[in-house]
């Protein structure tokens, strides 16, 4: 039998200390997973089994496809996930097991005391010490194929091995920017080479953003087609996708709705966001409204909870788990083609493209879902072939005359 969420959570941060852990590397975990189990809809006396964890993992994935997570902590975050699992069935919890970088890179042993002192005056938390720790014993591979002695590196050295990195890297260069840093500080201290440059300031370039297509208002009227709205599951499913899709609502907000959030009235709904934690006030619009209350009235189980949507079966609780498997079931009904990446988190996306295309400023649209900062928007909005050529489009039929491009093209630039 699965232990329970804190229970498991305390036998691996147990495990963790009694391997020699820091206290920083517990915290980690505990920060790491503590965020993604409230985001979920757990409470800490749920068991903690296959599916539960699956819902973990798949909450990581939103926030790295949504940018809130880079990779090294999204792949953390799956460690975390990982062990949490083996704790909470109550397995033996393997430390070693995401140490396969490290059985890759081996130099030759006369390295090994002087590698893992460099890797002791890093200071690193366990995640790095993997990751990094790595790279640094790449580093010794490295200058042993390039028949590099000790007293031999150099400026030059270092950077040949972060251009020979470059190369079969992928996403990473991060870490090896770490790895370089703590080699050229370390071979400065102890006089091991000829290293005069300060590497310190040397920063990798931020990765690219991934983007996965939003859902199209096709694909999104094709997938509420689907659902079988005579049921009060139906009605339900159908209730929170309109909704998402009217407002850009995040999914963790839908779950957290409750009936003092809904101003009939004014037709809108008022709540702080989970994320965030900062209050936003949106207009919904009837049909929205009328799906809501259709649930309400003909297929929400009649039990005294604050919270609007419920589970389908008793013990009848908040519905907070589930809906990226919703919407992948509706898409697979209607025929709507899956697309690896996507969640019930592109609904969102859905609205913040439709809501570019259809005139309003990004400006409102970013205050809409509640953003801090612009510049947390461009993730949602899909490109659109038809707007980038009219954004492309050339001057050819502009009235110009008498300008300094007019003249250029008649050649006669002054």
């Amino acid at each position: 039998m699965a232990l329970s969420i804190e229970n498991a959570l305390e036998r691996l941060l147990e495990t963790l200390k009694a391997a020699g852990r820091a206290d920083a590397t517990l915290e980690l975990y505990r920060n790491t997973l503590n965020p993604l189990i409230k985001d979920c809809g757990y409470s800490m006396n749920d068991s903690c089994d296959m599916s539960t964890v699956d819902d973990l993992l798949q909450k990581a994935e939103e926030r790295y496809n949504e940018g809130s997570f880079v990779f090294g902590f999204y792949r953390f975050s799956k460690r975390a996930c990982r062990l949490l699992l083996e704790s909470g069935t109550g397995k033996t919890i393997d430390l070693k097991k995401n140490s396969s970088q490290m059985k890759r890179f081996v130099p030759n042993h006369k390295y090994d005391d002087l590698i893992d002192d460099i890797i002791r005056s890093c200071n690193f938390c366990e995640s790095s010490e993997i990751d990094i720790g790595a790279h640094i014993r790449r580093f010794f591979c490295f200058i042993e194929e390039k028949c590099i002695e000790l007293d031999e590196i150099d400026n030059l050295t270092m950077f040949q091995f972060i251009d020979y990195c470059s190369s079969t890297v992928n996403g990473t260069m991060y870490r090896v920017v770490r790895a370089v840093k703590c080699l050229s500080e370390y071979f400065k201290d102890h006089k091991i080479g000829h290293i005069t440059a300060d590497f310190s300031g040397l920063k990798a370039g931020q990765r690219d953003i991934r983007l996965i297509p939003a859902f199209t208002s096709e694909e999104i009227e094709k997938t509420l087609s689907a659902i079988d709205t005579d049921t009060p599951i139906g009605k339900r499913d159908k209730a929170i996708i309109t909704l998402a899709a009217a407002t850009g609502i995040r999914g963790c907000d839908i779950s957290d709705l409750t009936f003092s959030c809904i101003d009939w009235k004014k037709k809108t709904i008022h709540f702080v966001q989970r994320k965030v934690h900062r209050p936003l006030l949106l207009p919904v619009p009837n049909s929205v409204l009328n799906d809501i209350a259709d649930y309400i009235l003909h297929g929400r189980p009649s039990v005294d909870s604050e919270y609007v949507f419920l589970t389908s079966q008793a013990p009848y609780k908040q519905f907070s788990r589930g809906l990226n498997s919703i919407m992948k079931k509706y898409c697979v009904k209607a025929g709507v083609e899956y697309i690896e990446g996507r969640s019930f988190h592109s609904v969102r996306r859905f609205f913040a493209t439709q809501s570019i295309k259809n005139g309003v400023s990004i400006y409102a649209v970013s205050e809409m879902l509640g953003h801090k900062d612009i510049s947390e928007d461009r993730v949602y909005l899909s490109v659109d072939a038809k707007m980038n050529s009219f954004v492309a489009a050339d001057f050819s039929e502009c009235p110009l005359e008498g300008t300094i491009y007019t003249s250029a093209v008649r050649g006669g630039a002054r």
